[in-house]
């Protein structure tokens, strides 16, 4: 941004020009402005998109919805609606009979409406039917009493009785076997005929409008067939593994069309079930990995694919619990070192599955994914990373692993640039793309690098983490990059200098020598310095979304940063003079001191900074005390001599700019003969 009365660059959020005064107060608000109509144009197309799916949606469920009415109606009796009133003439309009009525607002109310009765929404009472009746106007007790009771009558009362049917089924079973009156070959054939009589009373259930009834059936006839499969081939050895395999396979597939067909979650999740458990079932104590983990990557395909078509997210989140259970049970029971390359292979696959499982939908071309959806990519990531670590490090070393970090953080660097691209509005899941990037980038710098080397790239990385933040609009984002710059300066500051560079405080010297290490450490304090620094620019961009927060943390920066140029001045100067001027070491910081001080109070005057000069004020009293109570012990020193009058020619300095500069802190109104006219400070003028 550049002011409109000198065209020189100006920082956004700043009230009054550097340079010529200007007030920037109304240019500020028309950059924000500007800001929040992009935004919104961005958030408008994504809207927009939104509901013309749901546009399409509802048009395909009126037709079908009129379609199925009109039929309903057709082959429904007569009924009072059906019956014109005396003296009127009969209606050419089909009438809809209370059958169709009441069967439409059950499929209603199983949908989760929780609107009015359907009879009220098709216009009963108001010249579409009769009025209703008195006596159905009952109490909202009662009838959320009735509701109850049917659902309690319809959904547990129909498990209950379905596991008791079994269980006793199940000990006539067993008092059977027990005195050999069925053969196994009998048993498991009896098993499989009551799993096919479930699931065809299922459906003949089903389409005598008792849907969900039926639907429960057929579910208890899917989890017969597994469990008559488990019984032929691992209690009776009736059938071969690979033939038991099929079975299941074949059963697990045939929950799945069933979900899709009858539109049902649960089906599903009981096929998912099922299929993660036949290999557990049908085990044979052999590794098998090939096989086995062939089979979970065709499964979590199959799985990914239900659940992208219906946008069923559960399907997803107990596909990641049990893909992850069953390979960690895996490499305990039977990993070994030359399983390495398929191991990692199919790591990987698992590992990418569930890691662009969430950004399906996108590209599908479906509504945006919710939270929700995200829930798992950080636990995802975490596990495949560390099994990578653990694999690589033993079969090659650790700086190998960087390899597979590297290509994660471009593959996702890759989709997120792609993302960017073809979705430019759609800011959730470009902003996980890029933490995720920048995740893999971050792990990937302590495995390639060493030393100062890893808290440069730390917070290089912290910095182009938040100017895409900002960029997005994203405060999560901004968050970790945040959390990332915090850990660049825990090591600078608590592991480099006393570790790597071997800072020692009593007296500030460098125990190898200042000049040792003298060029990687003065370039990573700079580094780190400058990114500090940034960060008061990223919070003045984000300034409109975060108000005073974004304030009240960006005056913490700016304090940061003025506390630790101050140190790495105080440390650098006194560990040089320590090596070549150990006498003059304590004179030349405080005069490092006074310096600073006065810089401190000429930002504080040019931008006008009240708590710039205060500190000012503040460290120019702890310089005097330093000098008179520590420098001044030894006054026959001239170098402790000559930064006490340097001290005070300082300080003279700093009042003089107080005499100069008044009107501007005690504003315009309050007469100072001694300052100038109101304006902008230009240290130039006479």
């Amino acid at each position: 941004m550049e002011c409109p009365k000198c065209k020189r660059p100006v920082l956004v959020g700043a009230k009054n020009c550097v340079y010529c005064g200007q007030d920037l107060s109304a240019i500020q608000s028309l950059h924000w402005l500007k800001d929040d109509l992009k935004q919104a144009k961005q958030s408008a197309q994504v809207l927009t998109g939104s509901l013309q799916d749901i546009d399409r949606r509802l048009s395909e469920l009126e037709k079908g919805f009129l379609n199925w009415v009109a039929a309903s109606t057709a082959t429904a009796p007569p009924g009072p609606l059906d019956v014109p009133q005396k003296g009127e003439s009969a209606s050419p309009e089909p009438a809809v009979s209370a059958h169709a009525l009441n069967l439409t607002e059950a499929v209603f109310r199983e949908g989760g409406a929780k609107a009015a009765p359907l009879a009220a929404r098709l216009g009963v009472g108001r010249g579409f039917g009769p009025a209703p009746h008195a006596h159905e106007a009952e109490t909202s007790d009662g009838s959320s009493s009735g509701e109850a009771e049917v659902r309690f009558g319809q959904k547990w009362m129909l498990i209950a009785g379905l596991a008791v049917t079994v269980l006793g089924i199940a000990y006539f079973l067993k008092y059977s076997f027990d005195r050999n009156w069925i053969t196994p070959a009998g048993r498991v054939a009896l098993a499989y005929l009551c799993g096919l009589g479930c699931l065809a009373a299922g459906e003949v259930f089903r389409r005598k409008q008792f849907a969900m009834f039926g639907l429960y059936v057929f579910g208890a006839g899917i989890a017969t067939l597994y469990a008559a499969t488990f019984a032929a081939f691992q209690v009776y050895q009736l059938l071969h593994q690979a033939v038991a395999f099929a079975l299941m396979v074949a059963v697990t597939g045939l929950a799945g069309g069933a979900a899709l067909w009858f539109d049902t979650m649960w089906l599903a999740v009981l096929g998912l079930v099922g299929g993660f458990a036949t290999p557990v079932v049908l085990s044979s104590g052999t590794a098998d990995q090939v096989a086995l983990m062939t089979y979970m990557v065709i499964l979590n395909l199959g799985v990914l694919s239900i659940a992208l078509l219906k946008r069923w997210k559960v399907l997803n989140q107990l596909g990641f619990v049990f893909t992850w259970l069953l390979f960690t049970v895996w490499m305990i029971r039977y990993y070994e070192p030359e399983h390495f390359w398929p191991t990692l292979i199919y790591l990987n696959l698992f590992y990418l599955t569930y890691a662009l499982a969430p950004f399906a939908p996108y590209f599908w071309g479906q509504a945006a994914a919710k939270t929700s959806e995200f829930v798992f990519s950080a636990p995802n990531s975490i596990i495949a990373l560390a099994y990578s670590i653990g694999l690589i490090q033993e079969h090659f070393s650790r700086r190998a692993v960087s390899v597979a970090t590297l290509a994660y953080s471009a593959l996702f660097g890759a989709l997120a640039f792609l993302m960017y691209k073809r979705f430019p509005a759609n800011r959730k899941p470009l902003a996980l793309l890029i933490a995720k990037a920048g995740f893999f980038l971050v792990v990937s710098v302590p495995l390639l690098f060493t030393g100062h080397w890893i808290t440069i790239c730390w917070a290089v990385q912290a910095v182009a983490l938040a100017w895409a933040a900002t960029r997005l609009a994203d405060r999560r984002l901004f968050a970790s990059s945040i959390l990332l710059l915090c850990l660049a300066l825990w090591k600078q500051y608590f592991f480099d200098y006393p570790e790597v560079y071997r800072l020692e405080l009593d007296p500030v010297r460098y125990a190898d020598g200042y000049h040792t290490q003298a060029v990687p450490r003065f370039v990573s304090e700079v580094v780190m310095l400058l990114s500090v620094l940034s960060y008061s620019r990223f919070l003045a961009a984000l300034g409109a979304g975060l108000g005073k927060f974004a304030q009240d943390l960006g005056t913490a920066t700016a304090a940061l940063f003025g506390v630790l140029l101050f140190g790495t001045l105080t440390v650098e100067v006194g560990a040089f003079c320590h090596d070549h001027a150990p006498s003059s070491a304590p004179a030349a910081i405080s005069v490092t001191w006074a310096l600073y001080s006065l810089a401190l109070m000429g930002v504080g005057f040019a931008l006008n900074l009240h708590a710039a000069r205060i500190t000012s004020m503040w460290l120019f009293g702890l310089t005097s005390l330093k000098v008179l109570l520590i420098d001044m012990a030894d006054a026959s020193t001239p170098h402790r001599i000559i930064s006490l009058i340097v001290l005070g020619l300082l300080m003279v300095g700093s009042s003089f700019l107080y005499h100069r500069f008044a009107r501007r802190i005690q504003g315009a109104s309050v007469p100072n003969p001694d300052a100038l006219e109101d304006g902008p400070l230009d240290l130039s003028r006479d």
